[in-house]
């Protein structure tokens, strides 16, 4: 586990509804690499319980416009680790 001591650690997958398992990843990666970055980079972003909360887990969330445009997430709330990507 040495070698991944000043590594950045990315989380792909192709869909995220809540967030609740890339959000147990990150804290796993967390405790034992407190001062590694993680990022979450997702192709469908559902987040059905918006991005506010998930973004204190990740130091940086990115996605597609492939499922709904940032201006529609719940409460339009989005902060300023979160990048959409357009590529609708």
């Amino acid at each position: 586990m040495e070698r991944y001591k000043e590594k950045d650690f990315i989380i792909v997958d192709d869909l995220i509804d809540g967030g609740l398992t890339f959000v147990n990843i990150s804290q796993v990666l967390k405790a034992y690499f407190p001062k590694n970055k993680v990022y979450l980079i997702v192709t469908h972003g559902i987040f059905s319980k918006g991005v506010e909360g998930l973004s204190k887990y990740f130091d940086g969330i990115y996605c597609t416009n492939s499922y709904q445009d940032i201006e529609n997430l719940v409460g339009g709330v989005y902060t300023k680790n979160f990048k959409q990507l357009n590529v609708f």
